[in-house]
């Protein structure tokens, strides 16, 4: 669903979000989401708690896991949704920012070699992040990676701004975890969660 209306500001849609309420509702009916999840606030512990094998399953950044892939980890996109599976993203820019004529022609350079597929498919893959553009993922020399990396990438949308995230989150973070611990159906969840931007 939509996440902003024409005037950028938050809005949340019951229907798609009814959907993601029972996606969840269904993981913990089978076992998946156990309410306990809740512990885990960050990515970060997340991450240490698939690690350590205190969980199975993990939601986290593709950088995250390509740095420190344990053995027997299977890489998939985030939330198989009936309009198919999606996947969240993030970005860097280059931007020359001197005035000076012979500064602006060396950072010129630099950002040309810095942008050339063989230097970007070394960089991505030594850093772990998706290459930002399909001739420098050609060159990762793993083909199960780059073959899952590209199914990814195919599917990965922008993350919503910081501002919406805070805006929004807290609301659906409640409204999650009440379908975790079985207060709430999936219906009344998404429907609690408009009530509440609304206010």
């Amino acid at each position: 669903g939509e996440f902003q209306d024409n005037q950028r500001r938050p809005v949340l849609q019951a229907v798609p979000l009814t959907e993601v309420f029972q996606f969840l509702q269904q993981g913990q009916e089978s076992g998946v989401l156990p309410a306990w999840l809740s512990q885990y606030q960050t990515v970060d512990q997340v991450w240490a708690a698939y690690r350590d094998g205190q969980i199975n399953l993990a939601v986290t950044y593709l950088s995250q896991v390509l740095k420190d892939l344990p053995e027997d980890t299977m890489i998939g996109p985030l939330l198989p949704m009936s309009s198919g599976a999606v996947s969240l993203g993030d970005g860097m820019s280059w931007a020359v920012a001197t005035s000076d004529a012979a500064h602006q022609t060396l950072a010129v350079a630099l950002a040309e070699f810095l942008v050339q597929s063989d230097y970007l498919a070394e960089w991505s893959a030594a850093v772990g992040y998706i290459p930002p553009r399909p001739s420098a993922l050609e060159g990762w020399t793993d083909a199960g990676m780059k073959s899952t990396v590209n199914q990814i990438v195919l599917m990965t949308q922008l993350k919503p701004s910081n501002d919406l995230v805070s805006s929004l989150g807290p609301i659906l973070r409640e409204n999650t975890l009440r379908i975790l611990q079985n207060e709430l159906t999936p219906e009344q969840a998404a429907q609690n969660a408009v009530e509440s931007l609304e206010e």
